[in-house]
């Protein structure tokens, strides 16, 4: 991981009335979940067609366990969707309302992955957003090909250093990147 500032604390002051959308995040969707129980307004949930059934699955099940415990509230539209990041009608059909902050968890294990990941993040964002790349598995390769493309396309790069992470989740190997757009 790099070194550089602190991730900006996900609580629900931070989230309070925004449009989350966490990109390829599979069957999971763990983290757009989480945030959908901190005070946003809206969560979609995206990959490939042929995960969303388990993706929807899941996203019901944790709509049950919140709706079982008494001090916690999930936002009123969580849902899921299929973005192929190649489709332009799916990129038509996301871009239409942009999201406040995009997040997303191992999306550069190659190269190949970096300039369509671009054109999904100029498609999903506004001027205002904050995009939250948190990957395990980016290789120096993808790691360069990230930095020349999404620079070159208008965005600013923030490195977290460990401190932005519970202990229990820093490890050396994990890279943390706020990307923004230049003013």
């Amino acid at each position: 991981g790099g070194g550089g500032g602190h991730a900006p604390c996900i609580t629900r002051e931070a989230l309070r009335s925004k449009r989350v959308m966490e990109l390829g995040c599979g069957v999971g969707g763990l983290p757009g979940l989480v945030c959908s129980v901190l005070g946003c307004e809206e969560v979609c949930l995206s990959d490939v067609d042929v995960v969303l059934p388990g993706l929807k699955e899941n996203a019901q099940g944790f709509a049950s366990l919140v709706a079982a415990h008494p001090t916690l509230k999930q936002c009123e539209k969580v849902e899921c969707v299929a973005l192929d990041w190649s489709n332009e009608e799916h990129l038509r059909t996301a871009s239409q309302r942009p999201f406040d902050l995009v997040i997303g968890c191992d999306l550069m294990n190659s190269e190949g992955n970096v300039a369509p990941l671009l054109r999904v993040i100029q498609a999903l964002t506004h001027a205002d957003s904050t995009v939250l790349f948190v990957d395990s598995v980016r290789t120096p390769l993808s790691d360069k090909a990230f930095r020349r493309e999404f620079e070159g396309g208008g965005f600013r790069l923030e490195e977290l250093d460990g401190e932005a992470f519970d202990v229990m989740f820093h490890h050396a190997n994990i890279d943390a990147t706020l990307v923004r757009r230049r003013a």
